[in-house]
């Protein structure tokens, strides 16, 4: 038998061991629906994380012209007052919204909607924003082709995360 801690039941060597090897391997513990949603809950805080540093970014294109006009191919781009005034009202929002990303990390899955909030109108909105750009020749689609394939990825990565959780809530295999 193994010594008794105060307040705690008496237990046997074989229950101490298992509960040792356990702590070697915790997901043996879990059941399937536990696994589902520690997976489900990783998924989301990557999205989210991706998320934030993405919008962070974003913000610094629209905060330092020359950045902007290195990602878009505009060299020696030098915007009017009218255009950076634009860009800092939206920079601002963009900052907002990655802090609203973290803040949704901290409950992943409670807040798991945040993402579908951030597919469609930021992610949409900046997709259709720059198709206007090169549909009006003032970004070269060479330059978009490759910020749109990555808002792409992330939109797909986004519904699955947000498939995922639906799921782990459910308690259903994917």
């Amino acid at each position: 038998m193994a010594a008794s801690t105060p307040g705690w039941p008496e237990r046997t060597d074989a229950s101490c061991e298992s509960e040792r090897s356990f702590a070697f391997f915790p997901s043996m513990r879990q059941s399937e629906k536990g696994k589902l949603r520690d997976a489900a809950i990783r998924w989301l805080r990557v999205c989210f994380w991706i998320g934030a540093v993405l919008d962070a970014g974003a913000a610094i294109q629209m905060l330092v012209p020359s950045v902007f006009g290195l990602a878009y191919g505009i060299p020696g781009f030098r915007p009017g007052s009218d255009y950076r005034f634009a860009m800092g009202m939206g920079a601002s929002l963009m900052l907002g919204w990655s802090a609203l990303l973290l803040w949704a990390d901290r409950r992943p899955f409670e807040r798991r909607g945040v993402l579908i909030l951030t597919l469609v109108p930021v992610v949409a909105g900046l997709l259709a924003n720059e198709v206007r750009g090169v549909v009006s020749g003032f970004v070269s689609a060479a330059y978009v082709a490759p910020v749109a394939l990555l808002q792409t990825l992330l939109a797909a990565g986004f519904v699955v995360g947000w498939v995922r959780a639906g799921h782990a809530v459910d308690g259903k295999a994917e």
